[in-house]
């Protein structure tokens, strides 16, 4: 059906009022898999296995020289040892769970300007958001440079979920079950010559509402039971500073630097590279590296380490202090295969087959594997 549209659209007439004049089509499968010792959802100690499939369709459309519409549309299915701990039964139904995601923006180009607006909406078992956003884009310095501004609001709605044996206790703080974002990001990039280029992005995010998640139990230093809380807004400050470099025309080098810091206490700094390299005018491969390192929010602790007098409390590792290393590549084949030509027409082409790999590990054991391939069409 995600087809039919764009098919159905492209057989107007010329004289049509609203003539599509391409179609992107790019299919995508992804596998996950990890593992770890630190589950959140047992206080963090545990096994944290977890398998993910996911297939995702993208149609980008262009309807004119000035106008696009792109559609996202996406579902996975996870299973998980750790969320299975939820209710301490081996295959409940909190180990399996599906997510269905549409994503949707709209693009117009103006005399020196783009403008885009966004939405999307994201259901699960216990979970459902939305988001609206846009974004303005202007050319600056005769086109050598662009200043940006993106906004992007996130509405979130969670069921709440405790622990099985904490079900039916008294427990103050989980008054409301909506999780509010706003994500604002200033954007400036710049081209020094014609190999050179950089952006800067400068980030502000707001969040409210409820922002621990009710499963994740919380040992006390008294081996008393509770579940992680946190406080109820948060700001977050990343800048991320971005180099391009074109030293000729068959290798590239893209080189990223990330700062981050938030009211959780927690700093973090982010150093990759990827060096995109032309095997051939129809290979390419891009291998790429991520260094990542952060200090530990203000409320962490591990397992029967909280203080009972702690206002606020998680044992959720990713909020620990840690290092972590990413690595892999991507490999993308041009061959150009055309279907059903007929009287100098063509329906589609395969333009790009790609396959990207990546390992990730981090100091405290936890580590995952993750695959994905895809095939990119012209309609």
């Amino acid at each position: 059906m995600i087809l039919i549209l764009p098919i159905g659209l492209l057989a107007q007439s010329d004289s049509s009022a609203y003539r599509i004049q391409d179609v992107d089509a790019h299919f995508l499968m992804h596998y996950y898999s990890q593992d770890g010792v630190h589950s959140a959802v047992q206080g963090g100690e545990g096994p944290e296995d977890l398998t993910d499939v996911q297939g995702k369709i993208i149609i980008n459309i262009l309807t004119d020289s000035v106008k696009s519409f792109n559609m996202k549309l996406g579902v996975n299915h996870y299973t998980s040892a750790s969320t299975d701990q939820i209710d301490r039964v081996m295959s409940s139904a909190s180990r399996k769970d599906s997510r269905a995601q549409i994503d949707l923006s709209y693009g117009r180009s103006f005399k020196k300007a783009d403008l885009t607006f966004y939405g999307s909406a994201s259901i699960e078992s216990d979970y459902f958001s939305a988001m609206a956003g846009f974004s303005i884009f202007k050319e600056i310095q005769k086109g050598n440079a662009e200043l940006g501004f993106t906004n992007k609001s996130y509405f979130d709605n969670w069921v709440i979920i405790l622990p099985v044996e904490l079900r039916g206790a008294s427990l103050p703080g989980f008054e409301t079950s909506k999780r509010n974002s706003s994500n604002n990001s200033l954007t400036y990039w710049q081209a020094v010559n014609k190999k050179l280029s950089f952006s800067i992005d400068l980030d502000l995010i707001y969040q409210y509402g409820l922002l621990s998640t009710p499963f994740h139990r919380v040992y006390f230093e008294n081996d008393s039971l509770s579940v992680e809380r946190l406080p109820d807004s948060r700001f977050r400050y990343p800048v991320t500073f971005k180099l391009s470099y074109y030293p000729n025309n068959v290798i590239s080098v893209q080189m990223l630097y990330r700062f981050y810091n938030d009211d959780f206490k927690i700093s973090s700094h982010t150093a990759e590279i990827a060096l995109p390299v032309m095997l051939s005018n129809r290979f390419s491969i891009e291998p790429f590296y991520r260094f990542y390192s952060q200090s530990a929010s203000a409320y962490f602790q591990a397992y029967g380490e909280h203080s009972i007098n702690s206002n606020y409390q998680t044992s959720d590792y990713d909020l620990s202090e840690f290092k972590a290393h990413k690595l892999g590549a991507s490999l993308n084949y041009s061959p150009v295969w055309r279907f059903f030509e007929k009287k100098d027409q063509t329906f589609a082409t395969i333009q790009t087959l790609s396959f990207r790999y990546a390992y990730y590990s981090r100091e405290d054991g936890l580590f995952y594997n993750v695959a994905s391939a895809g095939v990119r069409f012209k309609l």
